[in-house]
């Protein structure tokens, strides 16, 4: 906090089902008189962590029998089109949440973040370039990614806010999480941004951008609600979501680049695949499930080791350097510690049996 300068931020640290470290650290507004701490359940934005939330939503409806991954979109959006009608016929539910639908990168997110009601900005995917065919190759997506919320809308007949009530947040205690602006400002308990001006943070103004496309980065939540989230990652939760379609989640779907801006400060990366909602990242000692996030200066970064039951989020309320240091950090730290106990963690041989006599 201190050599990045960050204002606020909070962290949890979870191994299994015990939550080691669950705290806020800083301010939520950092201003002249007015330094307000953060603790456990002061809530952020979450950028694009909330792709995550979208995959796994999209997954207890999958769950339930409601939805398939395989899906075709236009089987539940008859008007979902675009530029080759061919093309747009073919598009499952995987294509979209693994960003592979085929349409070029980024495409309308602008549209995003001029406030464009989403029916508007999926009318317009039949002018956008296709820049391959579905499913060959990865192009990260915030307008595609969120027709997944509209096709839980329609298949429900409800709201995506109480879908994401009922589904996610209810069942899982998550008490300050919400996907509305109004969920957070009415929230007395709650991050104000940061943008650094001089060489200090200086409070900016909430926004309303990504509301209009909530799977892809409208999420709120405080790290306490993170932590009964992990519970959910690490498998811990079927009563939510079974762990088979958990593991679909996590599968590799395309490989993509190592994207150095994510990975320059983590050791032994070997190859990087997007999931549904997430990034799988293949090392010489473990594959980790990760996804950083970015909105309105807020910053937001959050790890799974499936196998060891390992989870760590840190949420912070200006884009300094901290959640890309963290986590490299942490993980060094915590092969340092596996390496000092090896001996405990290998199986104990069988004792040899002594004659009888």
């Amino acid at each position: 906090m201190k050599k990045t300068g960050t204002p606020g931020a909070s962290m949890v640290i979870i191994q299994d089902t015990s939550v080691y470290l669950l705290k806020g650290y800083g301010y939520r507004k950092n201003k002249w008189k007015e330094k307000l701490p953060v603790d456990e359940n002061t809530v952020f934005r979450i950028g694009s962590l909330s792709k995550g939330f979208g995959s796994i939503l999209t997954g207890t409806f999958v769950d339930q029998g409601i939805l398939t991954f395989d899906d075709k979109v236009q089987n539940h959006l008859p008007d979902f089109s675009l530029k080759d009608k061919d093309q747009a016929s073919r598009i499952n539910l995987r294509h979209v949440l693994s960003h592979t639908t085929g349409i070029s990168y980024h495409a309308y997110t602008d549209l995003i973040e001029n406030k464009w009601k989403f029916d508007k900005i999926m009318s317009m995917f039949p002018k956008a370039k296709l820049a391959t065919k579905e499913g060959e190759e990865y192009s990260y997506q915030n307008a595609m990614f969120s027709v997944v919320g509209k096709v839980m809308e329609v298949k429900s007949n409800k709201p995506l806010p109480q879908i994401y009530q009922e589904n996610l947040f209810d069942p899982l205690g998550m008490e300050n999480a919400s996907v509305t602006y109004e969920g957070i400002t009415q929230n007395k308990n709650h991050a104000i941004p940061h943008r650094l001006r001089k060489k200090s943070w200086k409070p900016l103004k909430l926004t309303k951008k990504y509301y209009n496309a909530v799977p892809a980065g409208g999420v709120n939540a405080s790290i306490n609600d993170m932590s009964k989230w992990c519970q959910l990652l690490l498998g811990n939760r079927e009563d939510v979501l079974s762990n088979e379609v958990l593991d679909d989640i996590y599968t590799p779907h395309i490989k993509t680049k190592i994207i150095r801006k994510y990975f320059s400060r983590w050791k032994d990366v070997n190859e990087h695949h997007y999931g549904l909602g997430w990034r799988i990242v293949k090392r010489d000692q473990d594959e980790l499930i990760y996804h950083g996030g970015y909105v309105n200066n807020f910053k937001s970064e959050i790890l799974i080791n499936k196998e060891d039951k390992v989870a760590i989020c840190i949420l912070s309320n200006a884009p300094s350097g901290l959640t890309s240091r963290t986590i490299p950090l942490f993980l060094n730290m915590y092969e340092d510690y596996k390496k000092s106990i090896q001996e405990y963690w290998e199986p104990a041989q069988e004792p040899v049996s002594e004659p009888t006599l």
